[in-house]
């Protein structure tokens, strides 16, 4: 994991290179990672959160909602990122319930159809 944050760091790095080269203005209030260590420090916080949350149970959005917000995210993309990161949650959670034995496929299946279903109709 660390090696792919660094390249990403690099990735960031060199399109700032390039809004910069071409005169880009950046705001104020963008979310800007211009070290490697700016990286880390977001990546040492949502450590500390998943800890939080999976000691406690709470939603992992309750936790990061703010810490995403405090780097100058974008609300809506703060609200996308976090419902990835519960799609992820809750994909793991069905595997290792798939694993144990312990799923109950023929409810899993009905629930989960009627979810599609709504969440077709809600968008």
């Amino acid at each position: 994991m660390m090696g792919l944050t660094l390249n990403s760091v690099n990735r960031v790095k060199k399109d700032n290179e390039i809004k910069q080269a071409h005169g880009y203005n950046f705001d104020a209030k963008d979310q800007r990672f211009d070290s490697l260590s700016d990286v880390l420090l977001l990546c040492f916080f949502c450590f500390i959160a998943a800890v939080l949350c999976s000691c406690t149970g709470i939603a992992g959005g309750m936790v990061l909602g703010p810490l995403f917000l405090s780097y100058n995210m974008i609300p809506s993309v703060m609200s996308g990122t976090n419902q990835y990161i519960t799609l992820i949650a809750s994909l793991s959670v069905c595997a290792q319930f798939l694993y144990a034995g312990n799923m109950l496929i023929n409810y899993a299946l009905c629930f989960g159809g009627i979810t599609v279903i709504c969440a077709y109709i809600g968008i």
